[in-house]
């Protein structure tokens, strides 16, 4: 007969959360989970089952900005970087498109600030 404790029932639960957070997010930050969380997903690794990065942006992340900044990798990205880098947009016909332009670049601008912030906070709490 075959029994369950109460640990391989935690260990169920967590891994089960985990990969639910992959499903849904397919990104997990390693240093933003629990000690025990990060031994499941050092398991995983070994096993083959998932990959470590260690890169500033998700795959998901980088993907919205060379959608947004070039056509790289997407052929009906915006290519703002060769837009405005390249050639000078005539800013009288189309101030309209120019500021939504604008504010797509401030928003990756923030999103990079976030993520640079949040690495420095991620390092400072494991220090303590």
């Amino acid at each position: 007969m075959n029994t369950t404790t109460l640990c391989d029932i935690r260990v169920k639960s967590q891994l089960a959360l985990l990969l639910y957070d992959f499903y849904i997010n397919e990104v997990v930050c390693y240093w933003k989970c629990s000690e025990y969380k990060r031994k499941l997903l050092n398991e995983l690794k070994d096993k083959g089952i998932i990959g470590f990065e260690s890169t500033l942006f998700s795959r998901q992340e980088t993907d919205y900005i060379n959608y947004t900044l070039n056509k790289s990798q997407f052929n009906n990205g915006l290519d703002l970087r060769n837009k405005y880098s390249h050639i000078q947009p005539n800013i009288e016909n189309d101030k309209e498109i120019h500021n939504q332009n604008y504010l797509i670049l401030l928003r990756i601008f923030i999103l990079t600030v976030i993520k640079i912030n949040d690495d420095f906070c991620t390092k400072r709490d494991f220090k303590q």
